[in-house]
């Protein structure tokens, strides 16, 4: 099984910032800086599965109790389809005790929360020709 480690104090690091740069447009480093600047304010927690000792997969999440909401999910390029974020999403669902965890994304993450089991409601065009999507996903209710 793979290892599960807070990154929140090291998105500077080289292996951490090779997962977000995924997620970069432009590339840059300010972009990267734009990326990790919720991490760094204490709005959000960096999540990374440690795999062959270094990170896979990223996910960013706000939570109140058994709520989150979903900031960043990333996998390495190399990386990439082959089941790393869902195995960092459900280990994390269960680790954090997740009751209701939600997301905002467009076309071409859509298919990654509908196959995690999320259901998702079209935003409609948020940026000219990017539809966005609230995805939902709500798990039993655990007793205490």
């Amino acid at each position: 099984m793979h290892e599960i480690m807070d990154v929140t104090e090291r998105t500077q690091e080289e292996g951490v910032r090779e997962v977000l740069r995924s997620l970069a447009w432009r590339g840059t480093v300010d972009e990267l800086d734009e990326i990790t600047a919720p991490y760094a304010d204490g709005h959000a927690r960096l999540y990374a599965l440690i795999v062959d000792g270094g990170p896979a997969s990223c996910i960013g999440v706000s939570r109140t109790g058994t709520r989150a909401e979903l900031w960043t999910v990333a996998t390495r390029a190399a990386r990439q389809r082959l089941g790393f974020a869902s195995e960092l999403l459900q280990r994390l669902i269960g680790e954090l005790h997740l009751e209701v965890v939600s997301a905002e994304t467009d076309d071409d993450s859509v298919g990654f929360y509908r196959s995690a089991g999320f259901s998702t409601e079209s935003l409609g065009e948020r940026h000219p020709g990017v539809i966005r999507y609230r995805c939902t996903l709500r798990q039993p209710s655990r007793t205490k």
